[in-house]
């Protein structure tokens, strides 16, 4: 799935996306490196936008904006939504923010 990280009202970059293993596979564009995250910025190369590390990083980094497993209730909530992890709630609200 081809998607475009925002800060705000800021594009970040866009990038491809894959749903079945929760990781990106390729960016395609950096739009502004000064709106990403501070762990995405130290692993940005503007030679290589496809590092390994700097995908790596950007799976990871979006993983962390997911619900914490040790959330009240979360067992209920994935039930009720019918899905099994909570990495799954990011793709169902397309990452954005999930807390309260």
């Amino acid at each position: 799935m081809k998607c475009i990280l925002m800060n705000k009202n800021k594009e970040v970059l866009i990038a491809e996306y894959d749903t079945a293993t929760s990781v990106f596979t390729k960016i395609y564009q950096i739009k502004d490196i000064n709106y990403a995250p501070y762990i995405l910025k130290i692993f940005y190369s503007e030679n290589d936008i496809n590092d390994i590390p700097f995908r790596t990083n950007l799976s990871e980094w979006f993983k962390g904006r997911g619900i914490p497993s040790w959330r009240d209730k979360l067992d209920l909530l994935l039930h009720r939504l019918n899905i099994t992890a909570p990495y799954e709630l990011l793709d169902k609200a397309f990452g954005l923010s999930l807390s309260d």
